[in-house]
């Protein structure tokens, strides 16, 4: 996968993982939201806060998904 950016040279990203899943649509067929997922899971089951998401993000998520979940 390539990202290009205004002001500096294209980024190449490697997009091969060890676990390879096909979605379908227009987006590499790597591992990325399965090891978020896994990830999480880890987190969830040891009872340890992740690194990667602030508690204030994991609210706002929460609130807009309660908001969405009213529209059906």
């Amino acid at each position: 996968m390539t990202a290009y950016s205004f002001d500096a040279p294209p980024r190449v990203f490697d997009t091969k993982d060890e676990v390879e899943i096909s979605t379908g649509i227009n987006v590499p067929p790597c591992g990325w939201y399965y090891n978020e997922l896994k990830h999480f899971a880890q987190c969830i089951r040891e009872g340890k806060p992740t690194p990667h998401v602030t508690r204030e993000q994991l609210l706002t998520v929460m609130e807009i998904i309660e908001e969405v979940s009213k529209w059906t």
